[in-house]
């Protein structure tokens, strides 16, 4: 058995990355493929018949509530989540927990000075984000009329913030829509759904600033600067989006400037 208490002022949010046998929180099996909740002040108790691995995040209760009342139009995270059977394939459960793993591990990691404050709050945003997304949406999209507005003025926010794309909870903020009104609106406006929107507006801004290289000079300090934080991943998708690699776009900008 393993024994805690989630922090004063915190939610504490577990992923089950790897279980062998059966999983139990408080006396009761959690379900293939359930994140686990636990609420300020409450023990974290929980016993396993086999090898577990958990990636888990403390989230202060005011940053919840921030992004529950921006990306779903709530207060914060209803107790009616705590013990619910989570409708979530395992698989993406997984693959939620792997990746807050990772991001854990880039914080951790430009936690020693090694990044600005900027670089270090975008990745607890992307923890945040990776988090909470679990939590289910229930509220009704805006109707299509609405939404056509909404297209143009995201429009306008994204020509006017080309080389500083704003995340998801930004934009839902700005347009003061909830998230499933501004999937639904990227999607019908720009034939994406809006993380792939984003990720496509972050790559293109490093294309610029590799291509025109000024202050930074190196790949991994201009994908961090747009949230780029596993550069094996940011290098597949900067080539399936390219055609090439980031560094052989910088090589020939430099060797260009030098030319010059």
């Amino acid at each position: 058995m393993q024994r805690g208490s989630a922090p004063t002022h915190s939610w504490v949010i577990a992923f089950p990355t790897a279980a062998e046998g059966s999983l139990h929180v408080r006396g009761q099996q959690v379900g293939q493929g359930q994140p686990i909740l636990v609420g300020p002040c409450e023990d974290i108790a929980f016993i396993a018949n086999g090898s577990t691995e958990l990636a888990l995040a403390a989230i202060p209760v005011g940053q919840i509530e921030h992004w529950m009342q921006v990306r779903r139009g709530a207060p914060g995270l209803d107790r009616k989540y705590l013990n619910r059977p989570w409708a979530i394939r395992k698989r993406e459960v997984v693959q939620r927990g792997f990746k807050l793993a990772k991001l854990l591990k880039a914080l951790m990691s430009r936690a020693d000075g090694d990044a600005s404050p900027d670089m270090l709050a975008a990745i607890e945003s992307q923890v945040v984000d990776v988090v909470l997304g679990i939590v289910p949406a229930t509220d009704v999209a805006e109707p299509l009329h609405r939404r056509a507005r909404v297209a143009m003025k995201l429009r306008d926010i994204l020509m006017g913030s080309v080389e500083t794309p704003p995340n998801i909870s930004a934009m839902c903020e700005a347009l003061g829509v909830r998230e499933r009104t501004l999937f639904l609106t990227c999607t019908e406006a720009f034939g994406r759904p809006p993380k792939a929107l984003l990720l496509e507006l972050r790559l293109n801004a490093v294309r610029r600033a590799l291509a025109h290289p000024s202050g930074e000079r190196t790949v991994t300090g201009v994908a961090s600067r747009f949230g780029f934080w596993h550069f094996g991943e940011f290098s597949a998708e900067y080539k399936r989006q390219f055609g090439e690699l980031p560094s052989a776009t910088l090589s020939k900008a430099l060797g260009t400037s030098l030319r010059n």
